[in-house]
């Protein structure tokens, strides 16, 4: 598992921290992050796909004009992180090859296309086979000293290029830069919440309405304690056999 503490406490950067990963892990962390999705979205219907949650908080800077403040669907964050990964992976061959990295290389689905269960799904794996794909492309000898300067967390070679996706998806929110979750569900009372903005990374659970997960007002949202308790579970689950 890895350990973030270095990098909270200022003693190591990422890239210093992702220099212990090896292209094997690369592998297993593309695994992982589809695997822990499909897990998540397991007892999903249609109906929750598009269920478009009460985010006033919305902000999509880089989204269309006029979806600056929507609230994200599942679909739309399916879409949106899978582009990321395929983003990252497409960036880490260029610098596995001794090329440079210019400009973007990114390719998102748009996300009003996405209305069902069976696409998200299907998109997942198409993500994990490009991911993995792109690895099977490196040379056998990668050019791990070449980098580029990643805007958020400083010069990246190939492999910190991929892993920064997951520590940007996965880990706890008060690291550093980190900006986004990787799930985004509002489902039935029955069924577990997850609550997305751009912003920070929020987790809500609520059961059904007598075992107290959210009582009342639909808006009424205990997010902050909740993800408080349940967020360094969640990330060790998620990267616990690297």
């Amino acid at each position: 598992m890895l350990d973030f503490s270095s990098v909270k406490n200022g003693s190591k950067t990422f890239a210093e921290l992702a220099a212990g990963l090896t292209k094997a892990d690369l592998y297993h962390l593309a695994d992982e992050i589809v695997d822990t999705i499909q897990e998540i979205i397991a007892d999903a219907v249609d109906a929750d796909v598009v269920f478009v949650p009460d985010d006033p908080q919305a902000n999509d800077a880089f989204g269309k004009p006029e979806e600056v403040h929507l609230a994200w669907t599942l679909g739309h964050v399916i879409v949106h992180t899978t582009a990321s990964s395929e983003e990252a992976a497409s960036l880490a061959l260029v610098l596995a090859r001794d090329l440079p990295v210019e400009g973007r290389s990114r390719y998102e689905v748009y996300w009003k296309t996405i209305t069902n269960v069976a696409q998200i799904r299907q998109r997942l794996e198409e993500s994990r086979h490009m991911c993995k794909s792109m690895l099977d492309a490196w040379p056998n000898e990668p050019h791990l000293d070449v980098t580029f300067m990643h805007p958020r967390v400083g010069e990246l070679n190939a492999i910190g290029t991929i892993s920064w996706i997951v520590i940007e998806s996965l880990a706890p929110d008060d690291l550093p830069l980190t900006r986004q979750s990787l799930i985004h569900m509002r489902a039935p009372f029955h069924r577990y919440r997850l609550s997305y903005t751009l912003e920070s990374i929020r987790w809500e659970i609520g059961k059904d309405r007598e075992h107290g997960g959210v009582r009342g007002s639909d808006s009424a949202k205990p997010r902050d304690t909740i993800w408080q308790a349940m967020r360094l579970q969640w990330v060790c689950h998620c990267l616990q056999s690297l």
